[in-house]
């Protein structure tokens, strides 16, 4: 199976073998819509193996979500938030192979979150993937099997808390 395919069928939090990253959110308001974005951030990223990662074209792929808050942010707000990048830089390191050691592999969805389960190690720096929707991390876990721990990331500094 394709992971386009697992991110499309493999919506029971279905668990993959050997190394696996779980990014669990709850606490907020629209978690279908909040994964699905996620899910076409992904899926776009796949699709686009080529494109420029300073091509304008990305605002026009990635949903009007990120593009939103990502387009919001001003040069502090990308200083005060550890894991908040810039489009060209999320593609960059989505597209560079030593830092994508991950892969989706399923979903599941909850009364008032969500979980992603991914195929490898997927670091913290891979929070924007939900963080970019103007979701705080205080909503977010992160359980790798690599570091065998979970962890929220509650100590990283929040621009979406700043702008609130």
């Amino acid at each position: 199976m394709t992971e386009i395919q697992r991110i499309d069928n493999n919506t029971n939090g279905e668990i993959p073998g050997g190394d696996k990253t779980i990014f669990r959110v709850s606490g907020i308001a629209n978690p279908l819509e909040a994964l699905n974005n996620c899910k076409a951030v992904v899926r776009a990223l796949i699709l686009h193996p080529g494109l420029s990662p300073d091509d304008s074209d990305w605002k026009k792929i990635f949903p009007a979500v990120y593009v939103k808050f990502l387009s919001a942010l001003d040069e502090d707000d990308y200083n005060y938030d550890d894991l908040l990048y810039p489009i060209d830089s999320v593609v960059e390191d989505f597209q560079d192979a030593d830092l994508r050691q991950w892969r989706w592999y399923s979903s599941k969805l909850n009364n008032d979150g969500f979980e992603i389960y991914f195929e490898g190690w997927c670091s913290f720096r891979n929070c924007w993937l939900i963080h970019a929707q103007n979701i705080p991390y205080s909503k977010m876990e992160v359980y790798t099997d690599k570091e065998q721990n979970t962890a929220t990331p509650k100590v990283l500094k929040d621009a979406t808390l700043k702008r609130q």
